[in-house]
This record gives C-alpha cells, sequence and structure tokens, in this order.
C-alpha cells in the first residue's frame, strides 16, 4: 500500500510540476479557482472560506509532513532541471538496453538468463525482507480520531481569525468555544512548565552529559604516538568548547545576569502572547452579546490587564473572561518567572561543576595534554 501510494506522489507531483511550467511559459493557460465562487456555493464569506480552506490545508500537510512537503515544492521549482535528469537518465537506459539488443544472439541471450536470474534473486530477497517487517499495521480509532481533531486541536491563530471576520452567528459561537478551550490549554502548559516541570533540566543535564561522554570517548585510545588528524583536531576543538562553556556556567555573576535576562524575556514573550489571545476572547463575547466593541479596544486593554480591568465593556461574561486573565497574569508575574528561570540556572550551575569534575581525572588529563603537545593549542585554564 505504501508502495502504491509513493507511486501515486510521485506521478502526482510530475503532473503538477508539468501543468504549471507550461502555464508558466504560456503554453497552456487555464484559470485559477477562485474562493468567490466557492465561498457562494458554501454560503460563507471569502473570508470565511480562506480561514477553512487554511485549516484543512495545514491538517494534512502536517499528517503529509512538512519536509516531505518542502521537499515536492523544491522538485516543482526545479522541474525543468529535473526533467533534464530524468531524460539524460532514461536515454542512458535506452542506449544500454539497445546496445543488449544488438550484441551476438548467444551473449545477448546469456544476458537475458543472467538478468531473469539476477531479478529473481532480487524478488526472494525483497519477499524475505517483506515477510520479515510483516504487514503495516492499520491505524486505530485513537490515530483516526486525531487526525480528524487535528482541526480543532491546533492553528489557534486561524480559529480567532474567524471569531474576527465571520458573519456568521453559529461560526462566531464554534469559533469563540475553542479559542476560549485553546486558551484553557495554553494557561494549563504554562503552569506545568513554570511550576511543576522536573524534566527540562533533566533532559538539558542528559543531553550535555552524552556530549561530554562521546567527546572523552573519542579521545580515550590518544597515546604519545597517535597521528594528529582532522577528526581529532575536531575532537579537541569541541572539547575545548565544552570546558569553556562549563566553566562559564559555574560563574555565578554570569549565570545570574543570564537567568534575569532570559527570565525577563521569557515573561514578556508569555504576557504578550496571553494578551494577544484574550483579546479575541473579549471581542468574541462582545460580539455573542451584540456589545458595540471593536478588537483594537480589547487588544489594548488585555496588554494592560488587570490595570485595565475596570475600562473593560459593563458585562458579566466579558468582566468573568477578564477575571481570569487578571488571575492568570497574577498568578504567573515577575516573582514566578524569575524565581523559576533563577532555581533552573543554579541547577544547570551544578550541573556545570560535576561535568567539570570529569575533566580534572588523571586519565582524561593526560590525554589532554597529548593533544595539547600535538595540536600546539593550549585548553582553557581551570582557574
Amino acid at each position: 500500500m505504501n508502495f502504491i501510494f509513493e507511486r501515486a506522489r510521485r506521478l502526482g507531483r510530475f503532473v503538477l510540476a508539468g501543468i504549471l511550467w507550461l502555464h508558466a511559459l504560456f503554453l497552456l493557460h487555464f484559470e485559477p479557482p477562485h474562493f468567490s465562487w466557492l465561498a457562494l456555493r458554501l454560503h460563507l464569506t471569502a473570508s470565511e472560506t480562506i480561514v477553512f480552506a487554511l485549516l484543512v490545508a495545514l491538517s494534512l500537510l502536517t499528517s503529509y509532513g512538512i519536509w516531505r512537503f518542502l521537499l515536492d515544492v523544491l522538485y516543482i521549482y526545479l522541474f525543468p532541471f529535473v526533467l533534464l535528469f530524468l531524460l539524460a537518465k532514461y536515454g542512458f537506459l535506452l542506449l544500454l538496453k539497445l546496445n543488449r539488443f544488438l550484441r551476438s544472439p548467444g551473449q545477448s541471450a546469456s544476458l537475458t538468463v543472467t538478468a531473469q536470474e539476477t531479478q529473481a534473486s532480487a524478488e526472494i530477497q525483497a519477499a524475505g525482507g517483506n515477510s520479515k517487517r510483516g504487514p503495516r499495521a492499520r491505524p486505530t480509532w485513537s490515530e483516526i480520531g486525531r487526525f480528524l481533531s487535528r482541526p480543532f486541536r491546533k492553528f489557534t491563530v486561524l480559529w480567532c481569525f474567524l471569531v474576527l471576520v465571520t458573519t456568521h452567528s453559529l461560526l462566531l459561537k464554534i469559533g469563540l468555544a475553542i479559542v476560549l478551550v485553546h486558551i484553557a490549554y495554553k494557561i494549563a502548559t504554562i503552569f506545568r512548565i513554570t511550576l511543576f516541570s522536573a524534566d527540562v533540566m533533566s533532559k538539558l543535564e542528559a543531553a550535555i552529559g552524552q556530549s561530554v561522554d562521546t567527546l572523552l570517548a573519542k579521545i580515550a585510545f590518544v597515546t604519545p604516538d597517535t597521528e594528529p588528524t582532522v577528526e581529532l583536531r575536531g575532537t579537541w576543538n569541541g572539547l575545548s568548547g565544552m570546558r569553556a562553556g562549563l566553566m562559564f556556567l559555574q560563574n555565578p555573576r554570569f549565570v545570574s545576569r543570564w537567568a534575569v535576562f532570559l527570565g525577563v524575556a521569557y515573561l514578556g514573550c508569555i504576557y504578550g502572547y496571553l494578551a494577544f489571545l484574550f483579546s479575541f476572547a473579549y471581542y468574541g463575547v462582545a460580539r455573542v452579546q451584540t456589545l458595540n466593541y471593536t478588537w483594537p479596544d480589547a487588544l489594548v486593554e488585555a496588554l494592560f490587564i488587570p490595570f485595565a480591568y475596570t475600562d473593560l465593556p459593563h458585562n458579566i461574561w466579558i468582566k468573568l473572561v477578564g477575571g481570569i486573565h487578571g488571575t492568570v497574569v497574577v498568578l504567573i508575574g515577575a516573582g514566578t518567572i524569575l524565581n523559576y528561570v533563577i532555581r533552573k540556572a543554579q541547577q544547570l550551575q551544578r550541573v556545570a561543576a560535576v561535568l567539570s569534575e570529569r575533566f580534572t581525572e588523571v586519565d582524561v588529563r593526560e590525554r589532554l595534554l597529548i593533544l595539547e603537545q600535538k595540536l600546539g593549542a593550549k585548553p582553557p585554564s581551570t582557574g
């Protein structure tokens, strides 16, 4: 089945590239699809149709694979060169077959038998390989459910844009409900990362430790007779950079300054992103309640929550959304964010101190000294 899909993908890619390039060279003319016609058939506005088309397209793109999509786009963009390559390739194969046909009958027959035997053995090996791999498992109901629900679980900005442009009451309520659910999920994710995340530093610690182990393993067999190869010099440069980075991480002043800077940047990103999302919630609730309230006003007041809480429209539902927004902003205030980042930075500082001790082992120091003498480089001082 995968073979059939891959063949269909390649054929469709080739045909689409040919049509587009024939159109670009004015050898073929066709009218591009108009969203207005589709919108008229669906009884939607052009903006609503574009939003739903993007939701479907992005959902299919994330299922198809972004890298495969980019590869196909590059194939279509460079199609003239691809076509020249294909012509050269199949022309060469045609000449080979013609050469075999023009050979003597006996030699041609022997070559034919050899080719048939080779093809038969290849088919047997392929069959054996397929039997080892086994049939591809069918998608489960949970995978099908995740695929069908992907447009509703992702693409928050598109749903916000739908709340902004839709003229249908039902679509407005659906879009507003999805935006509110997305906001709740974002808030839960922020609290989980900020207050309860323990695996972020463990993963970073494991990654740094694995890098140190890999670099030290490459010099485990270094002796005075070892030749200074290019690979060995690259290993030395990696070790020097790793030691310098670990020394910087052990500097309390350096770590504290960067922790404050990153904490402020992190807080600003979270605050701005939540204000952006809540502005659509304010505006959507106001539209459902048929209040005269514009999105720019909602964005400005969301940016200054909780100080601008009294400037919100006097509506119980908007006040409720504003109260939740203000409470979240207070709970994830500057103190919480800075404490979180500083705590993680201090933990990283302790990890750097532990990993730096690996370079003080006698065996490692001897090999580093050998590399220093062979490569004529001086390692960073540990003092």
